[in-house]
């Protein structure tokens, strides 16, 4: 397994992978993992890791083109399984480290503009404080000029038939999808509706984008046995929830933006920022282990 930043407390213990994306390689409570640990026997790639950062947008673009300020913008497709770009560069860069403890590392990363057109520089940081994981993204527009932003990060969680997950929002969606939006709650996609306490792992896919969520989340019997308490700051209003059948992970990721917001019309309204030149973004979730 690939880790060079270790964290740990009396409680937690944290692997980071800087050079791949910054991606989380296992964060344990109590000795026990509660995310995904990233396997030896597999691709060390961030999308087998335990989570990874979303910058400068989280899900897709479409066919990797969108509209800003009158100016058509063609990325390219950064992902060979997928014919959308997705999950922004931070996910497939080099990280370096700018400070570390025992408990607290701070990553910093400058994107140049080969496949984001608007340079940026990013910090991602991670603390441990006592029973709370604590993660947080602040970026820079490191260039002239006005820029379209979205971030979040991808965590996966264990899950297994008796993990549970509640939370409130007001909206659910596939993503692109916002024109048909279903309001929550709802009795027509009870499975969708996690207002009330439901099981996560079920038969049929969630690969859903949840608006307007209030920025808390509890799991149950996360790898069977961790109750979690995730809070997000004002920022990060949007959560994607994505559970496969027949997968013993599932992730809850908290977004800045909306699925498709880049795609849409209503950018603004769909948590997109407009950051202007020379100014900072910042936004942070954290995770607490209650037992």
């Amino acid at each position: 397994m690939i880790s060079t930043v270790i964290l740990k407390n009396e409680f937690l213990e944290f692997g980071l992978s800087p050079q791949f994306g910054g991606m989380v390689t296992f964060f344990k409570a109590h000795g026990r993992d509660v995310f995904r640990p990233l396997a030896p026997d597999v691709d060390q790639s961030p999308l087998n890791s335990g989570s990874f950062p979303l910058i400068p947008f989280s899900n897709r673009i479409h066919h990797g083109a969108f509209e800003y300020e009158g100016k058509q913008i063609q990325l390219d497709i950064n992902w060979d399984a997928d014919e959308h770009a997705i999950h922004g560069n931070g996910w497939q860069s080099v990280w370096q480290i700018k400070s570390q403890t025992s408990s607290s590392c701070e990553l910093v990363f400058d994107s140049g503009t080969e496949w984001w057109p608007w340079p940026y520089h990013a910090k991602m940081s991670f603390s441990l404080e006592g029973r709370v994981l604590t993660m947080s993204l602040d970026v820079e527009n490191a260039g002239g000029q006005t820029m379209p932003l979205g971030c979040g990060f991808h965590p996966y969680f264990l899950g297994t038939e008796n993990t549970k997950l509640h939370f409130f929002a007001k909206e659910v969606y596939f993503p692109f999808m916002q024109s048909e939006a279903i309001a929550l709650p709802t009795a027509a996609q009870e499975r969708l509706d996690f207002s009330q306490s439901k099981p996560i792992k079920q038969l049929e896919l969630i690969d859903h984008n949840y608006d307007n969520w209030d920025g808390v989340a509890h799991i149950e019997k996360c790898n069977d046995t961790i109750d979690l308490l995730i809070r997000a700051d004002q920022n990060m209003r949007r959560a994607m929830v994505y559970s496969p059948p027949n997968e013993g992970y599932f992730c809850f990721e908290p977004t800045t933006h909306s699925a498709g917001a880049f795609n849409s019309e209503n950018f603004d309204k769909l948590g997109g920022v407009n950051l202007p030149a020379g100014e900072h973004f910042s936004t942070s979730f954290s995770i607490e282990i209650l037992n």
